[in-house]
């Protein structure tokens, strides 16, 4: 029998995108140190491809190319731990997309039509971990920074049944009315079923911005915590 001998850069954690010069994968490579990064166009996702992967991360440079997106169809059926990271989440594959929601997991919507027509800036909409989702508590809230890619600026909220087996893991806060308790509007929601994980995020990790040096690293920290 033959053993293949994988390379010692073969990372647990694959990453399909563009390209290193994609400023999305630089920016994600950034809050995800190690990864390992496919253009799934110019490679294909055979059994060498994904072998020994832990998770595979999907993010909007796939989303806006569908041949890309046809062509990451096989880490998407495989992954143990799928992270899908973009506002485009309207163009989820439809078999996903049904059994996210089996799972109780929806789009909501974008953030302009949801709180249109005047959206407030993303500096009066604090992102946070959920209390309940075990993530390491910031000593602030983070921001969206709106400008990480083409579709950073209208993230996609979502909604999570109480019911089902998805949780809410990270959210936005909306107050409408000051000195009142705001609206939670999830952007991250973590999925469980049959052995699988799926991580669906209404935006892009690497476009968070701490708002102090010592939540410098808290994003690669809640990545750690959600894909492991």
């Amino acid at each position: 029998f033959a053993v293949e001998v994988l390379p010692s850069s073969w990372s647990r954690v694959l990453v399909l995108g563009d390209g290193m010069r994609d400023p999305e994968i630089v920016g994600t490579l950034k809050v995800l140190p190690g990864a390992q990064v496919i253009n799934p166009l110019m490679q294909e996702l055979n059994d060498r491809a994904l072998a020994l992967r832990d998770a595979v991360v999907l993010g909007t440079s796939v989303f806006s190319d569908p041949q890309a997106l046809a062509a990451a169809a096989p880490a998407i059926a495989r992954a143990k731990v799928l992270m899908v990271q973009t506002p485009a989440l309207e163009s989820l594959p439809v078999d996903l997309s049904q059994a996210l929601a089996r799972m109780g997991l929806q789009m909501r919507g974008r953030y302009a039509t949801v709180l249109g027509p005047n959206p407030p800036a993303f500096s009066k909409f604090p992102v946070n971990a959920v209390a309940s989702a075990g993530l390491t508590a910031p000593y602030k809230a983070l921001q969206l920074a709106g400008t990480l890619t083409a579709e950073s600026s209208n993230p996609m909220l979502l909604n999570v049944a109480a019911s089902g087996s998805c949780r809410s893991v990270l959210q936005g806060v909306y107050q409408s009315v000051p000195n009142l308790p705001g609206y939670e509007l999830p952007l991250v929601a973590k999925c469980e079923q049959g052995g699988r994980r799926f991580v669906i995020s209404g935006m892009e990790w690497a476009d968070l911005v701490p708002q102090t040096t010592m939540d410098q690293k808290i994003v690669s920290r809640w990545l750690e915590e959600v894909l492991k």
